[in-house]
């Protein structure tokens, strides 16, 4: 194979156009994908504001349940003995009157009489369970602020209402964006480690954008913002015909960018149980999906832009090489250069930021997840929009 370098002017502009590809990739996508690490270091590295500088708020934990009488009683009691320095209670609401979880909770009223009941009457059926069963929990609160949680939420740290708290130390702040993760299976499936990809690409680019003032999304499961502002926007007037996927627009109504911070320390980390695993991930994309059109776009954009930008890559260097001959080397070098540059630099970028997450991937395997993310995406698009109805009369 001969090494030349006098190569047609349309191969030149092909390679030139694929190399302003790559430094998008590297400058832009991978840049907002370590974002999130950087922002758990600066939640990590933070250090508490002193005991006299600003008072810790009394807190209000909003537990939403459907009748989970076992998941309660596995986790309430790490809730209650949570170590905060300030007064805090927790309200459970369940979903319709179950004598299981009104035992579980008497019995833990009995040592903790911080702890509270309250349940959605059964003829409400034309409106999204969830956000009536949260509207009477948060009315029912005294606190000055508010963490909503869910019963199948496993909240590992005993510092978690603190961390999510110490936001709200600064009067600037009104919504903590905390992060919560779907437990990924351990059994292997096929497409598992596919679904925690997307997952965890939501997240980052989320988390990516709170971090520079856009927050367009949040972890419903782990949520808190000052109690007041639920009132002052009518609490969830706006979203009322919704039945999932509507935390985001209500975190887009309630701030306006540098009042909310994301909060990824580590002690304000949570899971959640998804199972079946496949169906509720792929159901809780289809209703962000929804909802994500009427929410602020920019930041994902930049992301997909992204993600096409390495099919860029790969089908304008294969094109350069093709008109500047397929039997030299150097043309050869130039497109594996910029083909195999991409794919590292984007390998990278998921690998440390995934880990960040606790996100479980294959890491020869990130940069064909993030090609074919787009591909994924608009199947979840199209699910979006004609599977059954997202609006509560159609709920069964």
């Amino acid at each position: 194979m001969p090494f030349d370098f006098d190569f047609p002017p349309l191969a030149w502009a092909l390679w030139g156009a694929a190399a302003l590809c790559l430094i998008y990739i590297i400058t832009v996508y991978c840049s907002r994908i370590c974002r999130v690490r950087h922002i758990k270091a600066q939640c990590d590295a933070a250090e508490p504001a002193p005991a006299d500088a600003a008072p810790w708020p009394t807190a209000s934990v909003v537990i939403y349940a459907r009748n989970e009488s076992e998941a309660l009683e596995r986790n309430l009691p790490r809730i209650l003995r949570q170590e905060y320095p300030g007064r805090f209670e927790v309200i459970v609401v369940n979903e319709g009157a179950s004598e299981e979880t009104s035992m579980v909770v008497g019995a833990l009223k009995a040592v903790y009489p911080n702890i509270y009941l309250t349940f959605t009457p059964d003829g409400a059926r034309s409106l999204s369970r969830k956000k009536l069963a949260l509207t009477l929990g948060i009315k029912a609160a005294k606190g000055e602020a508010v963490l909503i949680t869910q019963a199948d939420v496993n909240i590992p740290s005993a510092r978690w209402l603190a961390a999510m708290m110490e936001p709200l130390r600064n009067p600037d702040i009104s919504i903590v964006l905390g992060y919560g993760q779907a437990a990924i299976p351990e059994h292997r499936m096929p497409g598992r480690l596919t679904r925690a990809f997307d997952l965890g690409a939501d997240d980052a680019a989320w988390i990516s954008a709170a971090g520079a003032g856009k927050p367009y999304r949040c972890c419903g499961y782990n949520l808190a913002y000052r109690r007041p502002i639920f009132f002052e926007n009518k609490g969830f007037s706006r979203s009322l015909n919704l039945r999932e996927g509507d935390d985001d627009i209500f975190l887009t109504e309630i701030t306006t960018g540098r009042t909310a911070k994301p909060q990824l320390a580590e002690d304000a980390m949570v899971s959640r149980e998804a199972m079946p695993f496949m169906r509720s991930t792929r159901s809780t994309r289809v209703d962000h999906a929804f909802t994500g059109r009427a929410l602020f776009k920019t930041a994902r954009r930049l992301m997909v832009i992204g993600e096409w930008a390495m099919w860029l890559i790969l089908g304008l260097s294969i094109a350069a090489l093709w008109v500047a001959g397929w039997a030299n080397w150097v043309g050869i070098a130039i497109t594996a250069l910029l083909v195999l540059g991409s794919w590292a630099f984007v390998g990278a970028a998921w690998h440390r930021t995934l880990t960040t997450l606790r996100v479980p991937h294959w890491r020869s395997a990130l940069p064909f997840q993030a090609m074919t993310r787009p591909l994924r995406n608009i199947g979840i698009n199209l699910r979006s929009r004609f599977a059954a109805s997202p609006y509560t009369w159609a709920a069964p």
